[in-house]
């Protein structure tokens, strides 16, 4: 002992001094963490300047593209846009003056690039007075003549100097960051040493702690098996009937005592089977079923019963009858439960053969009263139950060591008390329990609440009958009981557990379906619907991915808090699982009711929810069903709102659907489809073509664009609009993606290897793909696997995905960029068009969607959309491609418009490798030039 407690002492002082050292190292650690924020905070603000800077190029270019507008046009919405871009301008000049305050030589540029600013302001609202007031010749005759060209080229001198005096200042912060940070680096690593030593003492005691953990959880499992034994081989015997007093169960005991095997005695009236009569009278007792069914509530055996038995043996018994109920509560048969109280009834006769044999001589009734005595306290001893002996006064003579354990009692605390004194607060019913045995009766309970002697109660089955003096006078009570709290606690937890969900305390499926059944019952009784919404909370797995399955779980309880306060008293919501929840509508008069009631719902989760110091908004799509019209089986009720539910996220989320017939079509569709999905995966059935890209001003082709096709077995080739949703929706995008990136860059590699060409291989990303861990990484591995250099791939993205996680997209963006990746920008123009967009991500290029370019021949709004694109473009260092080129003239437009890149049918469609291999050498090689000249 002494050795263990020196080794414990030495373990613990070595983890006193771990934990002393790894504070020492997280205070340094602390300060130069400082330092480095410091530093970062200065690396932000010179990120800022630069941001500012972008800005002002970008108003002033509006600024002289719209005075130019205004001039040629007369058009007055472009002075309005002008004079929004010159507001904008004005308050990033502001503001790049308060960042530079600190840095006199950009407050220097920062004062002549204002009046630089101010000169060519004067300029456009010259300009904009002349051809207001005398037309178009005056206003350009002032423009020729003014000085434009000078002023723009002392504005971007301006702007050069600016940025590179930002820039120098970014290279001192960050050299300083990185120095702040090796130093936190270093400090970590001493700390993980430390650390090293804390967790090696922790293992040591952890050890030692789980041996302990080992032997409680051994003395458990020992525990369980032993309260499963005795749950099968109970000593009581317990027979089972039905409403109408036929036999349905035994156990071994019941089978023991009345001679009748189950097998025979199923079905067989109670009467029959448990026959009892007066012990004294010898008259035939009544066996308490039809009280109990009759009552609904617990009967007692008739006093001094004795059980005969099929072969006509004797017992006395004793004990009750209960009514057994089903969730509803209703009486479904009654259990009977009965012992052999054969030693019992010794005792008694015991005890008065010893009072009589005192009446014999003082020495002959001594001696027996000690052995009678002995024998007492032997029999009170080694009983099962807890047993105490009290005279009519109700003071304790005897307690056994079972009575003093479970009621935390001392001997000498009780023994000559009363049990009133001791039991200060015992109910009055107790009281009268008592009066009434002193005065002959018995009286038990399976099942009753005891207050303790310390103030806490207890669920214990009891037993209080009298016993009697030498003379037959009734000299006290005795009273047997068994504490049943844990057997208690732990049948009201399965029960709980059966019917409720364990994380919201909601309803689960089975209480959920329970009373939907009971709320048709209710619905055809007064001709009335009831209403099912299935609800699925919107982007839920965002929030156990980003912030942890910790605050998921919070917020699930608090959704179901709040959605509980959205609905009737008389409405049940229940839990199925995940994110899915259930309402039962009961009692709705007017499909309008249901209707208000889940816009009830979406309102009262407008405000958003604070878990665990975030604030989550929470939306619901929610499909709804209603009995009798869709149908009347609970099972394909759920079903049908199940699907609503599935249509309404379909819809955009964040609404509400009601179920069709066609629903059920189109999700077993649906299903199918996803099923085949996945054995396509498996079985490799699918292909990549390849659609050329031309470089418009050499004529050659410098890229391809892959797309994924379905080569399915029975119904030929599937075009992607019609699986690629599917995919998306079910997570299949991820494995299907990444095997189109695989493809892709083996091909490129390929015609590398074949001295095809060196062209860019564009391959299509999908926002589902952005949410993988580790995405960027798995992209970079694939190419160091498949040996293509960064530079030859280009990773399509859409304007949807810049949407979604803007911080994590732009670091995984920022990511490809630094590998040398190309990112092109897809369908532009078509989505959620913003500048902001181009100078937040790393853009290299921009594709104008085919939208725009089908009907740029014909219609003038496409035409100056395109013209518009291409513009922004090149004065953001953008390239430009446009896809849907289907004749020579659309490519003349594009041409004359400065676009970069085309691709389309003029060209050529999607084609497989070995012919896109024939037309790259013909394109590339100069193989049938004439032809290749005239398309381009």
């Amino acid at each position: 002992m002494k050795a263990a407690f020196n080794f414990e002492t030495r373990v613990l002082a070595a983890f006193a001094a771990a934990v002393l050292v790894v504070a020492g190292l997280a205070f340094a650690t602390w300060k130069m963490s400082q330092d480095a924020v410091v530093a970062a905070r200065r690396v932000s603000h010179t990120h800022e300047v630069l941001e500012s800077l972008d800005h002002i190029k970008a108003d002033s270019l509006q600024i002289e593209l719209s005075t130019q507008s205004y001039q040629l046009s007369g058009d007055a919405a472009q002075l309005a846009e002008r004079d929004a871009a010159i507001a904008a301008r004005e308050t990033t000049l502001r503001r790049i003056q308060a960042l530079t305050a600190a840095n006199a030589r950009q407050q220097e540029r920062w004062m002549r690039l204002r009046e630089v600013v101010d000169e060519r302001l004067a300029i456009a609202r010259r300009t904009e007075l002349l051809r207001t007031t005398e037309g178009l010749t005056a206003a350009s005759a002032y423009v020729a003549s003014a000085p434009l060209q000078e002023t723009r080229e002392r504005l971007y001198q301006l702007f050069r100097e600016m940025d590179e005096e930002e820039l120098r200042l970014l290279d001192e912060h960050s050299a300083a960051q990185q120095r702040a940070g090796q130093i936190v680096v270093a400090s970590g690593a001493l700390s993980a040493l430390a650390l090293t030593a804390l967790l090696g003492a922790t293992y040591i005691l952890i050890r030692r702690q789980l041996r302990a953990t080992e032997a409680s959880r051994q003395a458990l499992a020992q525990s369980e098996e032993n309260l499963s034994t005795t749950l099968h081989s109970i000593g009581d015997a317990v027979l089972a009937t039905d409403t109408q007093g036929r036999i349905t169960r035994m156990n071994p005991v019941a089978e023991r005592l009345t001679g009748w095997p189950l097998a025979q005695a199923q079905g067989r009236s109670i009467d029959q089977v448990f026959r009892i009569i007066h012990e004294q009278t010898r008259a035939p007792a009544v066996v308490p079923v039809a009280q109990v069914l009759a009552t609904g509530k617990t009967q007692a055996l008739a006093n001094r019963s004795v059980l005969i038995s099929r072969d006509g043996h004797e017992c006395p018994v004793a004990d009750s009858a209960a009514p057994i109920r089903d969730v509803g509560g209703r009486v479904k048969g009654v259990v009977l439960v009965f012992r052999d109280v054969t030693l019992e009834r010794q005792a008694e006769r015991t005890i008065r053969e010893h009072n009589e044999l005192l009446e014999q001589g003082v020495r002959d009734r001594t001696a027996q009263l000690e052995a009678s005595e002995k024998q007492l306290h032997l029999f009170i001893e080694h009983s099962p139950a807890a047993i105490a002996m009290l005279d009519r006064s109700m003071r304790y003579l005897k307690a056994s060591h079972r009575w003093l354990t479970d009621y935390r009692l001392g001997e000498q605390d009780i023994i000559g008390r009363s049990h009133y004194d001791i039991f200060p607060d015992i109910p009055q019913r107790w009281k009268d329990i008592h009066r009434r045995c002193l005065g002959g009766a018995v009286e038990k309970r399976e099942e009753d609440v005891f207050p303790r002697a310390d103030g806490s109660t207890d669920w214990v089955r009891w037993e209080v009958r009298p016993w009697y003096t030498d003379q037959g006078d009734i000299g006290g009570l005795i009273m047997f009981s068994e504490v049943i709290t844990e057997r208690k606690h732990a049948e009201e937890r399965i029960t709980y557990l059966a019917y409720y969900d364990d994380l919201t305390g909601l309803p689960n499926r089975m209480l959920f379906k329970d009373r939907l059944s009971q709320a048709f019952i209710e619905a055809n009784r007064k001709e009335r619907l009831v209403g099912v919404m299935f609800m699925d909370i919107d982007h839920f797995k965002d929030v156990n991915d980003t912030l942890g399955h910790e605050v998921g779980n919070v917020l699930l309880q608090a959704v179901a808090g709040r959605l509980q306060g959205c609905l009737r008293p008389g409405d049940t919501v229940a839990r199925f699982g995940g994110d899915e929840f259930a309402v039962v509508l009961a009692d709705v008069g007017h499909v309008d009711d249901v209707v208000r009631v889940a816009q009830h719902v979406a309102d009262g989760f407008k405000e958003p929810f604070d878990i665990l110091g975030q604030e989550l908004f929470v939306t619901f799509s929610i499909g709804i069903t209603l009995y009798p019209f869709d149908d009347g089986d609970v099972d394909k009720l759920l079903r049908n709102a199940d699907s609503a539910m599935y249509a309404a996220k379909a819809t955009g989320r964040n609404g509400y659907r009601f179920y069709a017939t066609a629903m059920t079509e189109r999700a077993t569709q649906h299903l199918a489809l996803q099923t085949g999905l996945r054995r396509a995966l498996e079985r490799g059935e699918f292909i990549l073509h390849y659609q050329p890209q031309l470089d418009i001003v050499s004529h050659r082709i410098i890229g391809v664009e892959a797309l994924v096709r379905w080569q399915h077995p029975q119904k030929g080739l599937i075009p992607p609009a019609e699986f690629i949703p599917v995919a998306e929706e079910s997570g299949l995008i991820v494995p299907l993606g990444e095997w189109a990136l695989r493809t892709a860059c083996l091909q490129a590699k390929a015609w590398q290897e074949q001295g095809v060409a060196f062209v860019h291989m564009a391959v299509n990303l999908s926002a589902r793909q952005f949410r993988e861990k580790e995405f960027s990484q798995r992209v970079l591995e694939i190419l160091n696997e498949t040996g293509l250099a960064p530079q030859y791939l280009e990773l399509e993205i859409t304007e949807s995905i810049l949407v979604d996680r803007l911080t994590s997209v732009s670091t995984i963006l920022r990511e490809f960029k630094q590998a040398g990746i190309m990112i092109s920008l897809d369908d532009f123009g078509t989505g959620y068009s913003s500048l902001s967009y181009l100078k937040r991500f790393p853009i290299d290029k921009l594709k104008i969607d085919q939208s725009f370019v089908r009907e740029v021949l014909t219609d003038a709004n496409d035409a100056s959309l395109v013209r518009a694109i291409i513009a922004m473009a090149q004065a953001l260092g953008l390239k430009t491609i446009a896809e849907g080129v289907e004749t020579r003239d659309h490519l003349d437009f594009l041409r004359t418009e400065g676009c970069d890149e085309i691709q389309g049918y003029h060209i050529a469609r999607p084609l497989l490798a070995e012919q896109v291999t024939d037309l790259i050498l013909q394109y590339n090689a100069g193989h049938c030039f004439g032809t290749m000249k005239q398309r381009v």
